[in-house]
């Protein structure tokens, strides 16, 4: 089994996610962020974190960035797990196989699914892989729902199971996408001044396409990992 598709592949970067004070499991095991007096436990998608769209993008802005900022030793350690671009032209190409009836969301719905998938696998062509020094630590789906707030405070993520190093556009697409359908479009540049780095938007472009189209591998159980 390649490491890449070995669960236990993302065994270190869980500790090193941990050791970040980032892996917010424990709140929903009853044990909210160790503390005895937090009396309110939220995701950042909830009723109250909507009614301050710049406030709540910046919050995921800011998480995500210090997620990202989380050094691994060796990025191109096999034993470590990954996820690669090739990998999401795969995935898209079997649900397109397996599921070429259902529709597509309205962006994309005037093009074939058939054509979307080539254009996912010659954008990947065309755009490379990342160096491994460009990798990150990445969720997978570090959307507005899979962020746990505290008392108003965020502590971290749940739903780590497409943890992997990746090119940090795989958690920019999923968040960004989040931010605009949830908070409105006007709340995405306050997500990147908050992440304080602006995306390529090429490779942006790639990966909300490879999300959109792996999203029916995301409904699947133990499948909440991303594109």
């Amino acid at each position: 089994m390649h490491p890449a598709d070995d669960p236990a592949g993302a065994g270190a970067l869980r500790a090193e996610v941990a050791r970040a004070r980032l892996d917010a499991s424990s709140v929903f095991a009853g044990s909210p962020s160790g503390s005895a007096e937090a009396t309110s436990v939220l995701r950042a998608d909830d009723v109250p974190f909507r009614v301050d769209p710049e406030r709540t993008a910046t919050i995921l802005g800011s998480a995500l960035g210090a997620l990202h900022a989380i050094t691994v030793a060796n990025p191109a350690d096999p034993e470590l797990r990954h996820h690669t671009m090739a990998q999401s032209v795969e995935v898209a190409s079997e649900i397109n196989a397996a599921a070429s009836g259902q529709a597509l969301d309205a962006a994309y719905a005037h093009i074939p699914r058939e054509r979307l998938v080539a254009i996912l696998r010659d954008g990947a062509e065309d755009l490379g892989e990342p160096n491994d020094a460009d990798l990150v630590v990445t969720h997978g789906s570090p959307t507005l729902a899979e962020l746990v707030c505290v008392d108003g405070r965020p502590v971290g993520f749940v739903g780590w199971e497409g943890l992997a190093l990746a090119d940090r556009h795989r958690d920019l697409a999923a968040a960004a996408t989040s931010v605009a359908s949830t908070l409105g479009p006007m709340a995405v540049p306050v997500f990147f001044d908050a992440y304080r780095r602006h995306p390529d938007p090429l490779r942006l472009d790639w990966w909300v396409l490879a999300r959109h189209l792996g999203r029916q591998r995301l409904a699947e159980p133990g499948n909440s990992g991303g594109a």
